[in-house]
C-alpha cells in the first residue's frame, strides 16, 4: 500500500521529486556494484517489496513495484521529457513484464510547463539488486558458434540463426507486440538455449529450453547422439519435434537419424527400416550413400536377409560402392542371420580385397564361430588376423579355453606352444585340465607332461583326474612302460589308483594278449625302481582270466604276486575266482588269502560256494553259505546262478536241506521254482 502512495505522491508533486532526484543523480555509483551485493551506503532507503497475487488465466499479470514506478513516471520510449538512467534501461529492456507493462498502460503526463521528473538512480539500483537476487532478471547467455555445414537455406542474419525459430528476445528482435509471458512460471534458466552437448547429456530437457534452442543445434545433436548408447528414444523425440513443432520437411538426414535410433537392441527392429524405405519412396526422398550404410549397420544388429539384398541391389543400380565399414556390416549381418557359410565366404572375399577390417569385427567372428562349434573355421580366421596385427590376450584366452573344452587338438597345441610355453599366457587350472584331457584323447604325452609340470610348479595337489589322462596319453601311443610307471608314481605320491585307472591298459592288452608276457617283464623292471601297486598286477590277471586259460593265469599270478610289496588284495582273488574256478584251484587261492591275511568278501564267497557245489563238495559249499549269511546277512546273498547250482546238487544227493533252501529261494526269487523244475526235468531225461 505504501508503494502505491509513494508512486501517487510523485505523480501529483513532480517538482518535489525532481528536486530530490537532481540531488541524488550527482551520487557516483562505482562500476561493478550495481548488481548483487551492492553496499547499502550507496543506495537510498530500501523499498519494501509489494506482495501481489498471481494473475488468473486470461488476465495480464499484476505489475510489480518497479513496473508501477516506470509507468507512473512516464518513462515510455520516445518521450523526450523522460531522462532514463543506464540501469533503468537495462531493467526495462530485460524484464518482459516491464516491457509488457510499458506497452499496455498509459501513464499520466505531467502538466505543461513542468519539468519532467526523472527516476531516482539509487531506487533503480536497489530494485535491480533485488531482482538479480530473486533470479527474475535473465543474464545474457551467448549461443555457441555453429559448426560449418549445419546451416540452412535462406539464412540471412549474421548470427547464423534463421528468424522464426522460437528464440528468446535477447538474441533477436521481433517486430510487432510481444506475447504475454507467464513470468511467475518461467525461470530465466528455462529460457536459456541449449548447446548440442547439453542436449545430448541432459536426461530431461524442459520444453521451454528446447523451444529456445536453434534448429541447427538440434541437427548437430542428432549428429552427436549416434556415438552414445541407449539414445534411440531421444533421437525419435527430436525428429518428431523438428517435424511437428519446427515444421521441418522430411529429409534424408532425418530418416537417417531414425535408422540410427533403431540400433537399440531392445526397441529397434528391421521392420521399421522397411516402413521407412516405403515411406521415402512415396515421399520422393532419395536415400543417400550414408543412409544405405546406416541401414546396413542396422541390419547387422537386427538381421533381415531380404532388406539387405534390396539395399545392396539399389547400391549397385545407382553406381554406389560400399566402403570398408559397409562391407563389414554385410559380413556381420550374414553372421548374425545364422548364415555361417555365406559369412565365411564373404570374409574370405574381404581378406582377398585387403579390406580394412576393425579388430572388433574380427573378434566377433572368432567368438561367434567358436561358440557355434565351427572351431576349425574360427582358428582359420584367427590365423589370418594373426599374420597382420597382434591379437589381444583375451582372444587367446577364449580360444584356448574353447579349443581345449571341445578337445580340438590343433587349436590347443597351437596356442599352448605359441603363448603358454614362452610364459606369455597363464591359463587357469581348469583350462590346464582341459588341455590335459585333449592331450590324452589325441595321444600327446609331451603336451600332457608339460601340463602336469606346470600344475606341479604352481603347487597344485595332483589327483586321479590329473594322472589318469597322462597315463592314457602314453597308452595311446603304445608306451606301456611309461603307463605302468605313471601307476607307480601315483602310488608313491599317495594317490592310490583303482581298477578304473587301468581301463586304458586293460583295453590295449585285451586287444593283443600276447603283450602280457612283455608286460610282466616291464613290471619286473619297474619293481627295482618303484613300489608296484596291486592294480598293476590285477590288470594283467584280468586280461588272462578272460581268455579262459586258468593255468596260465595262475602261473602269471605266481610270477608277479611277490613283486608288489603290499601283496595282492581282495580284487586280485575276486578276479581269479570269478572265472569258473575248479575246487582244487579254489583251495590254492584260499591258502593264498590266508597267507596275505585277506578276508573273503561276498563275491569271493559266492565264487567259492559255486566252485565246491559244482564239483560235488556240498558240505564245504554249505559251510561257506553259512559264513556268507553271517557276514553279509540279508543285504547281500548268493547269486541266482550259484543258488540254482546248490539246489541241483541237493536234488542229486537227496539232501534233506532241499525244501528249506527251496523256500528261501522262492522268497527271494518268485520264478525260481519253475526254472528249478525245468532243470530237474532235464536231469531226469538224461538219466
Amino acid at each position: 500500500m505504501r508503494a502505491y502512495v509513494d508512486a501517487l505522491l510523485r505523480a501529483l508533486c513532480p517538482s518535489v521529486d525532481a528536486t530530490l532526484l537532481s540531488a541524488a543523480s550527482r551520487v557516483r555509483v562505482p562500476r561493478g556494484q550495481d548488481g548483487v551485493g551492492s553496499p547499502r551506503r550507496h543506495c537510498a532507503r530500501r523499498v519494501r517489496p509489494v506482495h501481489t497475487s498471481t494473475s488468473t488465466r486470461g488476465q495480464p499479470p499484476q505489475p510489480t513495484q518497479i513496473e508501477q514506478f516506470v509507468a507512473l513516471e512516464g518513462l515510455q520510449p520516445g518521450n523526450p521529457g523522460a531522462a532514463r538512467s543506464r540501469d533503468a534501461d537495462a531493467v526495462v529492456s530485460r524484464d518482459p513484464s516491464a516491457a509488457w507493462a510499458s506497452q499496455q498502460q498509459q501513464p499520466p503526463r505531467a502538466p505543461a510547463g513542468d519539468t519532467q521528473p526523472r527516476p531516482n538512480p539509487h531506487r533503480l539500483i536497489e530494485a535491480k539488486r533485488r531482482k538479480l537476487k530473486a533470479g527474475t532478471v535473465p543474464r545474457e547467455v551467448p549461443l555457441p558458434p555453429l559448426p560449418p555445414g549445419l546451416g540452412f537455406p535462406g539464412e540471412a542474419s549474421k548470427s547464423g540463426i534463421e528468424p522464426g525459430l522460437g528464440l528468446d528476445s535477447e538474441t533477436r528482435e521481433t517486430p510487432g507486440p510481444e506475447p504475454e509471458p507467464n513470468v511467475a512460471a518461467l525461470k530465466p534458466s528455462d529460457r536459456t538455449p541449449l548447446t548440442a552437448p547439453e542436449l545430448c547429456e541432459l536426461s530431461d530437457v524442459p520444453a521451454s529450453r528446447l523451444d529456445s534452442t536453434p534448429t541447427p543445434v538440434i541437427y548437430q545433436a542428432l549428429h552427436l547422439l549416434p556415438s552414445r548408447q541407449g539414445q534411440g528414444g531421444r533421437i525419435r523425440h527430436l525428429v518428431r519435434y523438428l517435424v511437428e513443432q519446427r515444421g521441418e520437411p522430411p529429409s534424408v538426414s532425418l530418416y537417417e537419424a531414425l535408422v540410427v535410433a533403431n540400433f537399440d537392441t531392445a526397441t529397434g527392429s528391421a521392420s521399421e527400416l522397411r516402413d521407412m524405405l516405403l515411406e521415402m519412396k512415396k515421399a520422393g526422398v532419395q536415400p543417400s550413400r550414408s543412409f544405405y550404410h546406416r541401414a546396413l549397420q542396422l541390419l547387422a544388429i537386427h538381421p533381415d536377409y531380404l532388406s539387405r539384398n534390396t539395399i545392396l541391389r539399389d547400391l549397385k543400380d545407382r553406381g554406389m560402392e560400399l566402403n570398408d565399414s559397409g562391407k563389414c556390416s554385410v559380413a556381420l549381418g550374414l553372421l548374425r542371420d545364422g548364415q555361417n557359410e555365406m559369412a565365411l565366404d564373404y570374409w574370405d572375399e574381404l581378406c582377398r580385397d585387403k579390406t580394412d577390417i576393425p579388430d572388433w569385427v574380427f573378434e566377433i567372428f572368432v567368438y561367434v564361430l567358436t561358440a557355434r562349434g565351427f572351431v576349425d573355421e574360427a582358428l582359420q580366421v584367427f590365423r589370418q588376423r594373426l599374420d597382420k596385427v597382434p591379437v589381444p590376450l583375451r582372444t587367446w584366452f577364449y580360444l584356448l579355453e574353447e579349443c581345449s573344452r571341445s578337445l580340438h587338438y590343433e587349436g590347443t597345441t597351437f596356442i599352448w606352444e605359441k603363448m603358454v610355453q614362452p610364459g606369455t599366457l597363464h591359463p587357469a587350472d581348469g583350462i590346464c585340465l582341459n588341455v590335459l584331457n585333449t592331450a590324452s584323447r589325441h595321444g600327446d604325452p609331451a603336451l600332457a607332461t608339460a601340463v602336469i609340470q606346470l600344475l606341479s610348479d604352481r603347487g597344485v595337489k595332483l589327483g586321479l583326474h590329473h594322472y589318469e589322462p597322462l597315463l592314457e596319453s602314453y597308452v595311446h601311443v603304445g608306451d606301456l612302460e611309461n603307463a605302468f610307471r605313471v601307476l607307480c608314481i601315483m602310488a608313491g605320491a599317495g594317490v592310490q589308483p583303482d581298477q578304473s585307472s587301468t581301463r586304458s591298459i586293460y583295453a590295449m592288452l585285451k586287444g593283443s594278449p600276447e603283450r602280457v608276457k612283455g608286460a610282466v617283464s616291464i613290471l619286473e623292471k619297474l619293481h627295482k625302481e618303484h613300489e608296484l601297486p596291486a592294480v598293476a598286477l590285477n590288470v594283467l590277471l584280468e586280461v588272462l582270466a578272460e581268455t579262459g586259460d586258468m593255468a596260465r593265469t595262475l602261473d602269471t599270478y605266481r610270477q608277479v604276486c611277490d613283486l608288489c610289496r603290499s601283496g595282492p588284495n581282495q580284487q586280485t582273488f575276486d578276479i581269479l575266482l570269478g572265472q569258473d574256478c575248479r575246487s582244487a584251484d579254489a583251495v590254492f587261492l584260499i591258502s593264498e588269502m590266508d597267507r596275505f591275511s585277506i578276508r573273503p568278501s561276498a563275491p569271493i564267497l559266492d565264487s567259492l560256494i559255486y566252485s565246491f557245489a559244482l564239483d560235488g563238495n556240498l558240505d564245504v559249499a554249505m559251510l561257506y553259505l553259512t559264513e556268507m549269511n553271517r557276514l553279509a546277512g540279508s543285504s547281500s546273498w548268493l547269486s541266482r546262478r550259484t543258488f540254482l547250482t546248490v539246489l541241483l546238487r541237493c536234488y542229486k544227493e537227496n539232501d534233506p536241506r532241499l525244501p528249506m533252501l527251496l523256500e528261501e529261494a522262492k522268497r527271494r526269487w518268485a520264478d525260481i521254482e519253475e526254472e528249478f523244475a525245468s532243470r530237474v526235468t532235464e536231469i531226469r531225461r538224461r538219466e
